[in-house]
């Protein structure tokens, strides 16, 4: 949630959890990336209700205009439905981000437990499955014939004659 400070627009975004059987509302900043704060951005000037402090509101007539949105039950199934998609849900929109920072970005375990907010680091594992199943190329990287500039090994020479 992108929340105002005096009219003004912070570059972190609060973030409230909502724990198994309590009702405490625990918040946290949390950072934004450049493209998320731009898009919210615009969202928070375009909205309806100006007076709100929250970007996404309820702006049809009644008891709960300008009030944030409690319920999103739909949102991504009418989201998939209108994409011609299978449907999914938010869990694994969480599931898939965590494996393509693992795999593709090389981000570590411990930095998408951050970005997933999850306490222990397991939890966070469990999220993350294998895209990369191309285990023979991965496996190849390891017998490169090359050694990276600035190593203090020499690099194999290979003798043509001795085969």
């Amino acid at each position: 949630m992108l929340q105002a400070l005096s009219g003004s627009c912070s570059e972190n975004a609060i973030l409230f959890d909502y724990p198994a059987l309590t009702h405490i509302k625990p918040s946290t900043w949390f950072p934004m990336s450049d493209d998320l704060y731009e898009s919210l951005w615009w969202w928070w000037k375009g909205r309806k209700s100006k007076e709100s402090p929250y970007v996404f509101v309820d702006d049809h007539p009644g008891p709960n205009y300008g009030r944030p949105y409690k319920v999103r039950r739909l949102f991504l199934t009418s989201l998939c439905k209108r994409a011609g998609v299978k449907p999914f849900g938010f869990h694994a929109l969480r599931r898939y981000v965590a494996s393509v920072l693992a795999d593709t970005h090389k981000v570590s375990p411990k930095t998408i437990q951050r970005i997933l907010r999850y306490k222990n680091l397991h939890t966070t594992e469990r999220y993350i499955k294998n895209l990369n199943r191309d285990l023979r190329g991965t496996l190849n990287l390891l017998s490169q014939k090359k050694v990276p500039e600035g190593s203090t090994r020499k690099e194999k020479e290979v003798n043509p004659d001795k085969s």
